[in-house]
């Protein structure tokens, strides 16, 4: 096709956008540009051998071009479908991350919530033995017992240490030997608020006494026998326990003396 020196709007605008870009508007008229003419040229005799060529090929495949446009848009239509097929499997990719995520969170709060159960069980069962080895009032020792020691692993196994104010675990000596449940009961065996947690320690106590500053007889004894009531239900706190522990020695101190 012979390119034109000049032409009008309507014209124009019926050419392709490479065509455009040759022609420069002036005066609501459109010129070519001498300059780009040979390279518009070569561009579009290009583009017509790629047009013949492939108009060649479909002749020779019985296609015309009407069947060729309905295959260009069948296959844009399947890469559609498989781009969308992408992304639903992209979606179901990103859920099931998300549910193996969640399920792997799930067992290691159920390993947790075992182990935790397990160690519980296991310092129960030592504290349980300890008591009954030495003596001891299990209800009174046994909530004075639990921050004294915490349970540990090592080699695959659990063992229980003994703590100290610092909450670490407590040695007997420079050369670093631990502190054991054994050597606790004897310690509080000796003691004479714990004494008479014991039976036979023949210990009976300072007379201190008990957190709550009750100092005459019936406010002792009031207090001493709601502490033991809740002590056989083992609900007893920790200042609790050090309160009735006195509270019993004052009250065994007073029976001594009358």
């Amino acid at each position: 096709m012979k390119l034109k020196n000049v032409v009008d709007a309507e014209e124009y605008e019926g050419y392709s956008e490479e065509r455009k870009s040759f022609y420069k508007e002036k005066n609501g008229k459109y010129y070519l540009q001498a300059e780009d003419a040979v390279e518009l040229k070569n561009a579009l005799d290009k583009e017509r051998e790629k047009s013949d060529s492939l108009t060649a090929k479909l002749k020779e495949a019985g296609i015309n071009n009407e069947d060729y446009q309905k295959l260009k848009e069948a296959a844009r239509q399947r890469e559609a479908e498989d781009a969308k097929k992408r992304g639903d499997w992209e979606a179901l990719e990103t859920q099931l991350v998300q549910k193996h995520k969640e399920d792997v969170k799930a067992l290691k709060d159920e390993i947790k919530s075992i182990k935790s159960a397990h160690e519980a069980s296991f310092v129960n069962a030592q504290v349980a033995t300890a008591i009954s080895s030495a003596k001891g009032n299990s209800k009174l020792l046994t909530p004075i017992l639990a921050n004294k020691v915490k349970a540990f692993e090592k080699d695959g196994e659990l063992h229980l240490a003994v703590l100290g104010e610092d909450g670490k675990p407590r040695l007997k000596d420079g050369a670093g030997t631990p502190f054991t449940l054994n050597d606790l009961m004897t310690e509080l065996k000796a003691d004479q608020d714990y004494g008479n947690c014991f039976e036979g320690s023949g210990a009976t106590g300072g007379g201190t006494l008990p957190p709550s500053g009750i100092t005459n007889a019936s406010g002792v004894n009031a207090r001493y026998a709601e502490l033991k009531a809740k002590a056989a239900q083992s609900q007893l706190t920790q200042a609790e326990g050090y309160e009735f522990v006195g509270l019993s020695s004052q009250i065994h101190a007073q029976s001594a003396k009358g």
